[in-house]
């Protein structure tokens, strides 16, 4: 729960009626994209949408969907998060709401659901969820599985809506580990019902595999209970009225003896599900697409299969095969891969989802009906506290199922669910994801359709480059490059093993990048780069290249993005928590593995603002003696906080609000000259007496001012720190310092001019309110502001102008967007994906360039004045 003490702030906050919002009829529009080329009938519907904070929602029990002909759709909420609360704090307003209904569409069209305020029709329970001792049993209204406790036996039994079994016995799964045989999945050691309510359920079960890893690695000391086994967790998705459970099928290696770095790995074989057997089968089909094919009787001992297979060198062509019998033939990929087994009693379809993405794949049956699905199906290396993920659709039909029945209702929902999600302009509106510009119109200002068209462009030419460089695979799906580029220099490793990429590539989501391509979902409304691209990333974040949790070592990098410039463990060296996609990824999906690993994480970190015990730092103490609240790496554990305090334990949001207390108290300083403005210096280190170093202006933008606007977002102009300092005059103070020194010491004060990247700062008296005596910018590396770290302080300057209400500042940062959006560096979209340096230039840019929009709080932009340094001021050059 939040203290008194920051109740009282916010409290005093919600005061001002620019923030008082009182429940009213609700009427939001939903827009539903199909872009998978697939008829959908009663799809469900089930994704997380942002709420505005104006439309003073508290409750769910009087919402609704209609559709467009008003007719009510049956329907069921769940609160994700709400505005500076926690989400179970009736008293404060939704911000991010999971809703589920049923969608009708036609291939390729677009069709509008309606979110409202009225009474829901009485409804009895389309999923129901029978639990006892043993197990779990699931009826859909379509199917029925039985899924153990007891066993990893992944289905006990399946059964159509009559009753009638399909499989049943002797499922699992298994794992293979070089050097080793092949062993069973064991007993679950926990299972719970995640999720559950009209619509949908979901089930989660986990426990390890009998095998462990062996051999001479890092650190370890030869004692087998210091050698982990490889664990698998299990998430069971049930949707209403669906033949097709989705299973969710997370495996990882929580390493040796608490060693994090070093790049040590291990090889592993094969790792499996194993469907029960299928009693009565007569015969199968087999699809990588829909013109590559077989079907027919299988005679022992033959059987059928689709495979995305491993490249045995890393320059061949990817492949996929499918095999029947004594037929095959190949393709280069999985598009739309379908195992379906046929019965007396009924048929079986089985498929994996992005299935091309993710070589080495498979999905076999033998010619007794019994089914595999191999969501490793050849060698892989994991290094220390790695994991990785498929998800698989099984669906239970009718004898007589056909290939476009399961397509239709499985590999749809699988890959590409219907998604719902209000207009562009309802977003921008709710200032969820804060500033956001409209998309471009014929009346744009040059400089947003020069935005928009480079968005798209570096979008695409992300996947032509991710194809160039043979990204796709098992461990490398989702991950960016830190340099990358069409045709010039490329991080993606050295040799020509098929493990190139994985183990010669300096992969995170550098500077969010993923999350821009959210960002051009918020403007398209089209849903497929999300399935594609982004959810994509933040799967390989939250599974792969997060430290994954060891119940026996509890190592201070668990649950954050510790990582370096060599492999994803080798050169471990510091944070790189690049979360801000995950999150995003989180609230439209629901997916509460985030929770599950970003919460070690937020319980490792409370130590900046809580002490053993679990108390709060006094907000005037400035915190831990050793804590640095300034900088990336602290920036980056705030927004953990800030994640977790909204979507789990209110208790982070103190943690949130207090890393700034924290940093305004210890690092922050407000200097005069006597022309009767303030400015402001910040830095990265605690103790700040006369000569501090400033932190670099493009980090302080990117990271931390962004986090203190996100705060402000929410919570409003608070005091922070003991010098009670609002974030708007501290917001404003930087600004000044922007135009006046960032911009004049060595420069002429034009965009294209050299602009200071830090300073050591010299004053006399007190920080807060003291004299500016003199300023030593400094030289070496990155002295100066390159193009991308330009990108982020132009949307600081002009927040800071919205904040003080100065035109000269906003007209200063708007001339900014127009130089920024001409320049040559930004118009590189035909070479350069995603990653560092388009990561940098656009990731704050989406925020800023929403000041051009003609609906905008202030003027267009007028003449900046010239603004020079006091002369009063020393520039010390050095």
């Amino acid at each position: 729960m939040l203290t008194a003490g920051a109740i009282s702030i916010f409290t005093a906050f919600f005061c001002l009626a620019s923030f008082t919002a009182a429940f009213a009829a609700v009427n939001i529009q939903l827009n539903v994209k199909e872009t998978a080329g697939i008829d959908r009938t009663g799809e469900m519907v089930h994704n997380g949408i942002p709420i505005a904070r104006e439309n003073g929602i508290k409750d769910t029990q009087n919402l609704i969907i209609e559709d467009a002909q008003g007719g009510q759709v049956p329907a069921t909420f769940e609160v994700l998060s709400r505005w500076a609360g926690g989400k179970d704090d009736a008293t404060k307003i939704i911000q991010w709401l999971l809703v589920s209904f049923p969608a009708s569409i036609k291939a390729n069209t677009t069709a509008s659901y309606y979110l409202k305020s009225g009474s829901p029709a009485k409804r009895t329970a389309a999923v129901r969820v029978t639990e006892d001792a043993n197990g779990y049993t699931v009826d859909t209204g379509s199917a029925t599985f039985v899924v153990s406790k007891k066993e990893m036996t992944l289905f006990n039994s399946v059964a159509l809506s009559n009753g009638t079994t399909v499989l049943q016995n002797n499922g699992g799964s298994r794992s293979a580990i070089e050097g080793q045989g092949e062993a069973s999945a064991n007993p679950p050691t926990a299972t719970e019902i995640e999720r559950k309510d009209d619509h949908y359920v979901c089930i989660r079960v986990e426990g390890s595999y009998a095998n462990t890893p062996v051999g001479d690695l890092p650190q370890w000391n030869g004692d087998a209970n210091h050698q982990k086994p490889i664990y698998y967790r299990i998430r069971y998705e049930f949707y209403a009225g669906s033949p097709t459970v989705i299973v969710y099928h997370k495996f990882y290696w929580p390493g040796q003896n608490g060693y994090v770095s070093g790049g040590g790995k291990i090889t592993v074989d094969k790792v499996r599900l194993v469907l029960p057997d299928m009693p009565d089968y007569t015969s199968t089909e087999i699809y990588a697409d829909a013109s590559t094919y077989y079907g027919g009787d299988l005679i022992s001992p033959q059987k059928a299969s689709v495979e995305q297979k491993l490249r045995t060198v890393f320059t061949d062509s990817h492949v996929a095969k499918v095999t029947h019998g004594t037929k095959s033939k190949e393709t280069t990929f999985a598009t739309q891969p379908m195992l379906i087994n046929h019965s007396k009693n009924g048929s079986v379809a089985v498929s994996i989802d992005h299935m091309k993405y993710f070589e080495p794949q498979s999905i076999e049956t033998d010619h007794t009906g019994k089914m595999n699905v191999s969501v490793m199906a050849d060698n892989q290396y994991f290094s220390n506290y790695q994991g990785t993920w498929a998800r698989v659709g099984i669906s239970v039909l009718p004898a007589s199922a056909s290939y476009s029945d399961t397509i239709k209702y499985n590999f749809a929902p699988l890959n590409y669910r219907l998604f719902a999600f209000p207009t562009t302009d309802y977003v921008k509106k709710s200032k969820v994801f804060l500033e956001l510009s409209q998309s471009p119109s014929a009346s744009s200002a040059p400089a947003v359709k020069k935005y928009y068209d480079e968005l798209k462009a570096v979008t695409e030419t992300t996947k032509v480059w991710l194809d160039k460089e043979k990204y796709r695979g098992l461990m490398t799906w989702g991950s960016l490059a830190r340099y990358a580029s069409l045709d010039g220099y490329n991080e993606t490793g050295s040799g020509t093993g098929w493990d190139k990429v994985y183990t010669g590539a300096n992969h995170t989501d550098y500077h969010n990048s993923w999350n821009n391509v959210v960002f051009q979902f918020l403007l398209e409304g089209n849903p497929a780069n999300l399935y594609d691209l982004s959810f994509m990333g933040a799967r390989r974040m939250l599974h792969t290249q997060i430290v994954q949790p060891d119940e026996e070592h509890s190592i201070s990098q668990m649950g954050w993005g510790f990582c370096g410039y060599g492999q994803y463990r080798k050169d471990a060296n510091s944070s790189h928590s690049y979360f801000e996609n995950m999150y995003n990824y989180y609230y439209m999906t629901g997916d509460k593995e985030v929770i599950d690993i970003i919460k070690v994480g937020a319980k490792e970190k409370s130590s900046y603002v809580r002490d053993s015990s679990g108390n709060l730092y006094d907000k005037n103490s400035g915190g831990v003696s050793w804590g640095k609240y300034v900088g990336r790496t602290s920036s980056q554990f705030a927004t953990i906080f800030n994640f977790i305090g909204h979507s789990d334990d209110s208790s982070y949001l103190d943690n949130y609000i207090y890393m700034y207390h924290h940093a305004f108290n210890n690092s922050v300083a407000l200097l005069s000259n006597g022309d009767g403005k303030e400015y402001a210096f910040i830095s990265e280190e605690r103790e700040i007496p006369s000569g501090f170093s400033n932190a670099q202006f493009w980090m302080l933008s990117l990271y931390f001012l962004h986090n203190v606007y996100v705060l402000y977002n929410e919570w409003g102009d608070l005091p922070l720190g003991s010098y009670d300092l609002k974030i708007s005059r501290v917001y404003t103070a930087f600004g000044n310092t922007l135009m006046a020194y960032t911009a004049k010491v060595k420069g002429d004060g034009t965009w294209g001019g050299y602009w200071i990247n830090s300073a050591q700062i010299f004053y006399d008296g007190s920080k807060i309110g003291g004299t500016l005596k003199s300023l030593v910018p400094s030289e070496g590396g990155d002295a100066y502001l390159y193009v991308t770290g330009k990108s982020n302080v132009i949307t600081a300057l002009l927040r800071a102008g919205e904040l003080s209400g100065s035109s000269a500042i906003k007209a200063y940062g708007k001339d900014g967007l127009a130089w920024l959006t001409g320049a040559k560096e930004f118009l590189n979209s035909q070479q350069k994906p995603w990653g560092k340096e388009n990561g940098l230039m656009f990731i704050r840019l989406h925020h800023g360039i929403s000041y051009l929009g003609g609906d905008s709080s202030f003027p267009p932009p007028d003449n900046a004045p010239a603004l020079s340094p006091p002369k009063e001021l020393k520039i010390i050059d050095q």
